[in-house]
């Protein structure tokens, strides 16, 4: 996978270098402001359909201390979608998560609960003993140190401004910093009150954003959003996974899936990057199926 360690910055067109990039700069710096919603609203004016939620992506890194953001909606019982990200250190957050098959984001779709990395590098960090491929692949490939990720409210569908919104995709928020929210020789108490903090501060801004998604309409009685460049090029992962199926009939779906991301691991590559192989004919099935190496 690409590796976006050295980047400088924090992952929002036009957003100021955050302070994590260097030394232990643990725990939570700024509370989300109490009135996000508006400036929310106002980052999808006039915006298309397909951009909406990368532009909300980027908004929410602007107002808040976070480094990245991503906005995501789930496929099968695995597989993440992409529907929005702050910019590409974010996406390739996502992507390796969604490579590894595991992580905050997909726990988060599955449990419909808050899940997190306090700090990738500490090898006592509970997330990591839970998804250790995803925090490899994340700390390979970003320079992120800590994820928090929440679910996304659904709005009341009897609010009046929900009333003539369509239904609304259940989504994730994953919010990236690199700092660290807590280490190892960080006080329990303190370790405690800084993932506690940086939770909270999600939830808010999740529900404010759940809360502008919710009145966005658009077309064939789904919302625009979800057709956004990001999801349709992860469509490519279950095209491929369907021509494994056919490949070979014995073949089970979650296998199939498994083969892909197995195959992306070993080679260090997206796991997209592979199904555009398999699609565009550049790999064979027997290839993904058999690792082929060199092939």
């Amino acid at each position: 996978m690409t590796d976006h360690r050295g980047d400088g910055g924090r992952d929002g067109d036009g957003a100021a270098a955050g302070s994590g990039g260097g030394g232990e700069d643990v725990g939570h710096r700024h509370p989300v402001p109490r009135r996000s919603g508006p400036a929310l609203r106002a980052a999808t004016l006039r915006a298309p359909a397909a951009v909406v939620a990368d532009r909300l992506c980027r908004a929410a890194v602007a107002l808040t201390d976070v480094d990245g953001a991503v906005l995501t909606a789930l496929h099968g019982p695995t597989l993440l979608v992409p529907v929005g990200a702050s910019g590409p250190l974010a996406a390739a957050a996502e992507e390796a998560e969604s490579t590894a098959g595991e992580g905050p984001a997909l726990d988060a779709h599955l449990d419909d609960r808050d899940a997190l990395f306090a700090d990738l590098h500490d090898p006592e960090d509970g997330g990591r003993r839970l998804w250790p491929a995803a925090a490899v692949l994340v700390a390979r490939s970003t320079p992120y140190r800590s994820v928090v990720a929440v679910p996304v409210p659904v709005p009341d569908p009897s609010s009046p401004s929900s009333a003539r919104s369509l239904p609304v995709e259940p989504l994730v928020l994953s919010c990236y910093r690199r700092a660290p929210l807590a280490s190892s020789s960080t006080p329990i108490g303190e370790a405690v009150a800084a993932s506690g903090a940086a939770l909270a501060a999600a939830h808010e801004l999740a529900a404010d954003l759940g809360a502008v998604l919710g009145g966005l309409t658009g077309d064939e009685g789904r919302p625009g959003w979800l057709s956004s460049r990001r999801a349709r090029q992860r469509a490519q992962v279950w095209r491929a996974q369907e021509l494994l199926v056919r490949a070979d009939p014995l073949l089970e779906r979650g296998s199939a899936l498994g083969a892909l991301r197995m195959f992306a691991v070993v080679h260090g590559v997206p796991v997209e990057r592979v199904a555009a192989g398999l699609l565009t004919g550049r790999l064979q099935a027997e290839d993904v199926r058999g690792l082929r190496l060199g092939g």
